[in-house]
């Protein structure tokens, strides 16, 4: 009788993994380097925001100029829009993926990344580090812990509070 047995995913995750892509060395990320760039990602908006407007004040004062209609101001945020936020973008990609910047922002180094072969490695990267199981383990936990909860809730001592009911 034949036993057949579901492959068990742990046993191939936690083995080192490494893949090596137009000449970038693509690895499993450890909880360390991960949460550095949660972090990143995290900030990754302000500090855009910053470098795109840094006369203005905060958001409050940026979203009462773009709803004024200010031309000037607009023109300003779209031209620098289209020139950092792809800089900080392959700043960031350089930092995650241990790609030295010069080949993501140099126009004059010898083996720079095409967007192509960029997209490439992300993809390598994003497949590597798949973490769908992580979070949907993740959502499922958390439901249970809502669920137990829920449960639990209106259950215990008052007090000494009045009851609905009075």
């Amino acid at each position: 009788m034949k036993v057949f047995k579901r492959k068990d995913r742990s046993l191939s995750m936690s083995l080192p993994e490494e893949k090596e892509l137009y000449g970038v060395t693509i690895r499993k990320l450890p909880v360390g380097r991960y949460l550095m760039a949660l972090d990143t990602l995290e900030r990754l908006p302000a500090i855009i925001v910053e470098k795109i407007i840094p006369e203005a004040g905060g958001t409050t004062e940026i979203a009462a100029k773009l709803l004024m209609g200010d031309k000037e101001f607009m023109e300003a945020v779209l031209l620098r829009l289209l020139t950092t936020v792809p800089k900080e973008l392959c700043r960031m990609l350089s930092e995650l993926l241990g790609i030295p910047e010069e080949r993501l922002l140099s126009a004059d180094c010898k083996n720079a990344l095409s967007l192509k072969e960029l997209l490439d490695i992300m993809m390598a990267f994003w497949e590597m580090n798949d973490l769908s199981d992580f979070f949907g383990s993740v959502r499922k936990l958390k439901a249970k812990l809502t669920a137990q909860k829920d449960k639990t809730a209106g259950t215990g001592y008052s007090g000494g509070s009045p009851s609905d009911k009075a």
